[in-house]
Formats: C-alpha cells, structure tokens, sequence
C-alpha cells in the first residue's frame, strides 16, 4: 500500500494490507481520504489548511505552514486592511479603496486551451474582484484598461457578477449577497479569427479568450457567466483582492498543471461559419448565443436572430435595424403576434462587422450584449417557449459570418470538475 499526505509519498510498505496495493493508492489529505487525485500535480494549490495568523504585506506565502502546498501567493496590505488565515480560509478585509489589500500569484501562467484556475469566494455584501491579471499585482488598472484584464470576475455590494475588462464593468448575471461560490476561469475557446473551438480542431490555435463559471448559492450547478474572444493575454496571474472594510473569505484556489478536458469543456451546442436561415436544433433552451455579422451598405430590413422557437409566430427574437434613428435593437417575443419587450439605440454603422451576444435563462433572464457591453435586459415571469430548442437566423441583406450557440448550464461539466466523479473541485 502506497501513502500520501498532501500529494506527496510518505512509504509503501508490503505489511500494511486494507485491500491490494495494485488497486488503490491511498492519499490523506489534511486528515481525508481522496481517492481521485494519486496522479494529480497543481502549479498552485491553497486551501489554508494551517493555524490562524495574519500576513503582513510583501509577504511571500509558498509554504504547508502558511497554507499553500504548491506556487506562491504574495500579499498586498498597503494601509489598513487585513490578510489572515481564519478558519483555513483566507479572510481579506479591505480599507474601502481599491488595490490595497488582496493577494497575488507572481508564477506566471501560460494560456493555453483548458488552462484553469479555480476559487471558493465567499461574498459579504461587499465589492471584490478576483481571477486573472495581466501584471503580478492586484491592481485593476492595468495595461489592458480600466478593470484588469479581460480574465475576471467584479462582485458588488448589491448582488451583481461582471465580468471586467475594457472600460467598463459588465453585469452578467446576479447573486444573493454573503453567499458561498465556487469559480472557474477557464482560459482559451477561440482561435485567431474568434470561431470557437470544437473537437477535431487543432488545439495550440484555440488558446484566446476565456470562459468564466460559478457553481454555488442560487447556483445549483456549473453555470456559464461569460464568454471572451479576443483577449490573447500571456502570461496571466492570479489575484483577488476585496475593497471594502469587511472581511471575505476565499479558499481552494487552484491551477492544476494539466488543461482540463477541452472536448468536454468548450464544444458548443451548434456553430456554423456559414449559417443558412432554415431552423435548427440546438438541444439547448438556455444558452449564450453568440452571432457575427456585417450591416449592409444601405437599407433598412432588419436582421433576425430567433431562438425558443416553436412555430411560424412562437418565438423570442432580437432585431436588428439599420439605417434607422432612434430605437434599433430589439427584444421581441412573437405569441401570435409581436411585442416588443426591450430596445437600445446603437447607430449601427454600415459595412461594420460586429460581435451580438444573447444570453436566455430560465424564464427570467433575457441579456443581449453588442461588442461586450450590455445593452438590453429583459426578465419576466412568463415561461412561455421555457424548454423550446429551435434557433434561425433571417438575413436580408446582412452577411452572417458566425453563428454559435453554447450551454449555460450541462451536466458534462459537472461530471469534468466534481471531486467526487474524478474532478479537481
């Protein structure tokens, strides 16, 4: 039988029998069995697991006694804040300003297809951000804009994820405050051209962008947050920090050394290059549905992108207009009959590619972004088309570039990840 504590090989011995040597290897984890991980190396691995103390800033964490059994963090404490073990878990408390008080990994990461950090983060009502960074700091102003790097997460204070890069912070979904989560930043998804990676595809051409999920509070399962595809970033460093003057925990943060796998975690429901206007099958009722496409030199026939089809006029869309003042984007739902139920002006330029996002869940959350930024919502009650599967694309006179349709939730990740069916988390 064969010993590990903490991943490492203590003894083996021949005279310590439970069961046959060759059919289990035993690890002992701060006191627990775990069965799955015999193989298993992390480039980071911290659960904290180790006697209460506070860290004074510019100290490097990289030891079992401070609770880091793989990598480095180093601390950030520049004014009155605090970073300490309580618990095994770390509690940062910050001043009320942003970049003071947090942690960071300087072991930079290459993106890669499947590279992955993970982070337990328990929110207190207060404004965090946590994930990667383009510079071994905590700073969210970087080199890449206004809030880090395209590689986070933004809580708030009011329940709200974004997601931070660029100039603005964009709210992807909504979380119930003092709450328990679990993250994953998934890097890679997309190659030079933005077109989302499937299986078959070559994988060293796949390693922009980035795919962020969250498992946890009014998250029953691994749920999808948000999609990047441009940001080509390398290397990468992880980082959280907390601004506000209240303590929040994190824990088990990890990179394991292997990509997770990218057949399970990245293939989309349906993608096509080429889309034609004939229904499809998507599988999915909840999803992100990402389509690019190039506006007309002149004119005013809309594009529509219909999704939760059910017949000639049972459907969502979004419209889009050109050539046109005032309103000319659209949430429409057509029960025999269409109706508005949200707008924005955008003044879309003609001959212009760009990148619209749909986000559906459930029968409250309608999300439409352009660009990035986030231009419509729209939440009701009505469970009308809840579980309906048909998308279709009218064109007109627009070119239609990419269409790709990806699962907000599936239990294939679930599966991928959880400790308990030979995960990491």
């Amino acid at each position: 039988m064969t010993l590990y504590i903490n991943g490492q090989k203590k003894f083996q011995t021949g005279a310590l029998r439970l069961i046959p040597e060759d059919l289990l290897d035993v690890i002992v984890v701060n006191g627990s069995l775990d069965l799955n991980n015999s193989s298993r190396s992390y480039d980071l691995r911290a659960n904290f697991k180790t006697v209460n103390k506070a860290f004074a800033h510019g100290r490097i964490l990289n030891i079992d006694s401070d609770g880091i059994q793989s990598g480095s963090l180093t601390v950030v404490d520049t004014s009155t804040g605090t970073v300490k073990v309580v618990g095994n878990e770390l509690e940062i408390t910050g001043t009320g300003t942003w970049d003071e008080t947090g942690v960071y990994s300087p072991d930079a990461v290459t993106r890669a297809l499947g590279k992955a950090l993970f982070m337990t983060w328990t929110e207190s009502n207060d404004n965090t951000y946590l994930g990667f960074n383009s510079a071994e700091s905590v700073s969210i102003n970087t080199v890449l804009g206004h809030r880090m790097s395209s590689d986070d997460i933004y809580t708030n204070k009011t329940g709200a994820i974004g997601h931070g890069g660029g100039n603005e912070t964009k709210v992807v979904d909504n979380f119930t405050p003092g709450s328990t989560h679990q993250y994953l930043f998934l890097l890679g998804g997309y190659d030079a051209s933005e077109i989302p990676f499937i299986t078959g595809d070559t994988v060293a051409d796949f390693t922009r962008g980035a795919a962020f999920f969250i498992k946890g509070g009014d998250f029953t399962t691994w749920t999808l947050l948000w999609k990047v595809s441009t940001d080509n970033t390398t290397p990468l460093y992880p980082m959280l920090q907390n601004q506000t003057a209240t303590g929040n925990l994190g824990d088990n943060i990890l990179i394991p050394t292997l990509p997770l796998n990218v057949d399970t975690m990245f293939n989309p429901a349906y993608l096509s290059t080429s889309p034609d206007e004939s229904d499809h099958d998507t599988g999915i009722s909840d999803f992100v549905m990402e389509v690019v496409f190039t506006t007309p030199g002149s004119g005013t026939d809309p594009l529509d992108i219909r999704y939760r089809k059910a017949g000639t006029n049972d459907y969502w869309l979004v419209r889009i207009t050109p050539g046109t003042l005032g309103t000319d984007i659209e949430i429409i739902e057509d029960n025999s009959g269409e109706v508005q139920r949200a707008s924005a002006d955008i003044d879309w330029a003609t001959t212009t590619e760009y990148r619209i996002a749909i986000h559906v869940r459930g029968d409250s959350e309608q999300r439409v972004y352009v660009d990035g930024a986030l231009k419509m919502t729209y939440t009701t009650t009505n469970t009308f088309n809840e579980t309906e599967t048909i998308i279709d694309v009218l064109k007109n006179s627009f070119t239609v570039s990419m269409v790709a349709v990806h699962n907000k939730t599936d239990s294939n990740w679930d599966t991928e990840i959880s400790a308990a069916t030979g995960g990491i988390y």
